[in-house]
């Protein structure tokens, strides 16, 4: 106890270190906050005057394989930055803590840096086992034996009372599309796993009202829902597409495949799943060849009669794996989320958004995207692991006129913070859909590694609107390509004909992008590029620093006001 009030009088001693210690989520058992500072793993911790683990450790049992992955990351390319520039690496920040093992509906202190806030626990629920209503692990292999376990699952739901819990135990469970109410979480600790049959999921999900293209819902739906925790140490398995072979066609029996980079020690494994399009996508998918073949069935064509455009609807039918729309207070924590057959979790006219602790496989999957937010706004991201086959996070706010028309809103007040990217188009990506607008974005101290554009700003001319108030500090890359790209030249030809023209292109302003360090930007340092007459402006980057080799391009301007480059400083390896 001499060695805890030691602690906190230091903390005392020398004033707040902590700014906006914030409560993120509280549950019957757990608190998760995040604050701004100017250290990291130093930062006394305290809950009801008592010391607790370091953030370091902490982090590292919240997402073990993102903290290790950190490690990794300052060991490979610490020295080889330090090699050219004079300095190692800047450091990321872990500005987030999670309690855990806490009583329910019990008042906590919570003290991070002498900055202390109270959290009451939420009190506790029943917790139903689905295997108690009729769900059974195991391979299923018909749609009439897969209903059955979506229903059982879908009983427990609607059984659920308020705060409790749907646990998903032990075992692989396939199911189909399964709806979330208010008030409740969805535990998953072992494995569930989408149907491969697009018979088992409801038909008819639109991304904006106003558009022609239907899909398939996802695995696990919500609309209108308050309240909703989807958490575990499970895993929710798409079951979209074959593994590949490092030729990119699928292995042989669908035996499963991993990749390694340059800089990869080994000691974790990356699925390899196989790239496809609207061509193959019945030789490739798995999931996804069931939603392209229904979706043909249904308009009374086969793969051969089909004309492009058809076939171009097909393929974008494919099941997103979490769709949640029109609610509020939405908490995804520790859950692997692997193969999805399109998008992994997209949340749409939402707001109060955490996603934690998580760790997304899609890597070489069509469209592929993390996390999607449209149309939502007030969301945290933070210790996250990426592995992406399209964009990792990604903001969409509605294309061209059409978009006026909806009474929906844009993306903003979003933090994204403490996550580690690897591959992906995109690691944070605005757009291309910004006609509602994107702002008040905040990306630190995460780490990029493999990305293909880090930060990636893109609009076609038509879809109009903004993105602004954009800051990214404290971030660390390596072997990236374009690492900031800020575009209107986005190629997105059918926005045009089919939602209308925008009055006027999309500008970017009031961007900052500061105290941030790249080894090796294999293609633009950065890019702006706008419409002629519709300059982006206000782009600002400070204490920027390059490591590039002789064949890397430099930056890129065209069409851009009242921006400053003087930060950026660059060191060429010959």
């Amino acid at each position: 106890m001499m060695c805890v009030a030691f602690v906190f009088a230091a903390a005392c001693a020398f004033g707040k270190n902590v700014e906006n210690l914030e409560l993120r989520h509280a549950s019957s058992d757990e608190i998760f906050v995040s604050w701004d500072s100017a250290s990291d793993d130093e930062i006394p911790v305290l809950l009801n005057g008592e010391k607790c683990e370091s953030v370091g450790e902490n982090a590292g049992k919240s997402n073990s394989l993102v903290s290790s992955l950190r490690e990794e990351f300052y060991g490979y390319y610490d020295g080889k930055f330090e090699e050219v520039a004079g300095r190692k690496m800047i450091r990321t920040r872990r500005n987030f803590y999670k309690f855990s093992g806490l009583e329910s509906s019990t008042e906590y202190k919570v003290n991070v840096g002498g900055s202390e806030i109270s959290v009451k626990t939420q009190s506790a629920g029943k917790v139903l086992d689905v295997t108690k209503f009729g769900a059974v692990p195991g391979e299923l292999v018909s749609v009439k034996a897969i209903e059955k376990n979506t229903k059982a699952i879908q009983k427990a739901i609607k059984k659920c009372q308020k705060n409790g819990t749907v646990l998903v135990p032990e075992g692989v469970f396939a199911c189909g599309s399964i709806k979330l109410k208010s008030d409740m979480t969805l535990k998953i600790d072992g494995v569930l796993k989408s149907s491969p049959f697009a018979e088992n999921y409801d038909f008819g999900f639109l991304m904006y009202k106003y558009y022609t293209d239907k899909r398939y819902f996802g695995l696990i739906n919500a609309d209108g829902a308050k309240n909703i925790r989807i958490v575990g140490s499970g895993t929710v398995d798409g079951n979209g597409w074959k593994y590949a072979s490092s030729n990119g066609k699928p292995t042989e029996g669908n035996a499963f495949s991993s990749y390694k980079k340059e800089n990869d020690s080994g000691s974790f494994v990356f699925p390899l799943f196989a790239s496809a399009s609207k061509k193959n996508v019945h030789e490739r998918g798995i999931l996804a060849s069931s939603c392209a073949e229904k979706y043909l069935e249904g308009i009374g064509k086969t793969r051969e009669s089909a004309s492009e455009e058809e076939l171009k609807f097909a393929f974008s039918s494919r099941s997103t794996m979490v769709i949640i729309r029109n609610s509020s207070g939405i908490f995804i924590e520790g859950l692997s989320f692997v193969n999805p057959a399109n998008h992994t979790i997209n949340i749409l006219d939402s707001e109060n958004i955490s996603v934690t602790g998580i760790k997304v496989h899609s890597f070489n999957c069509a469209n592929g995207d993390g996390v999607g937010l449209i149309c939502s706004q007030n969301a945290w991201i933070w210790n996250n692991f990426f592995d992406t086959g399209d964009d990792s996070v990604v903001f969409s706010a509605g294309v061209g006129k059409a978009a006026s028309t909806t009474g929906e809103k844009g993306v903003s007040n979003v933090r994204i913070f403490g996550n580690h990217f690897r591959n992906g188009h995109g690691g944070v990506a605005f757009g291309s859909h910004t006609a509602l607008g994107i702002s008040g974005v905040s990306i630190h101290d995460n780490i990029f590694n493999w990305s293909n554009i880090p930060f990636r700003v893109k609009s076609n001319p038509a879809n109009g609107g903004e993105v602004c108030d954009v800051k990214c500090f404290r971030n660390a890359m390596g072997d990236v390509y374009q690492t900031f790209l800020l575009s209107t030249d986005y190629k997105d030809g059918s926005t045009a004909s089919t939602y209308g023209k925008a009055d006027t292109p999309a500008v970017f302003h009031d961007v900052e992008i500061s105290d941030c360090d790249i080894y090796r930007a294999r293609q633009n340092t950065y890019l702006l590029y706008a419409e002629k007459g519709y300059p982006h402006h206000h782009i600002k980057f400070s204490g920027v620093t390059f490591v590039v080799f002789h064949d890397d391009e430099m930056g890129e301007v065209t069409n851009a006001s009242e921006c400053d480059f003087s930060g950026v400083k660059t060191f060429v390896v010959e």
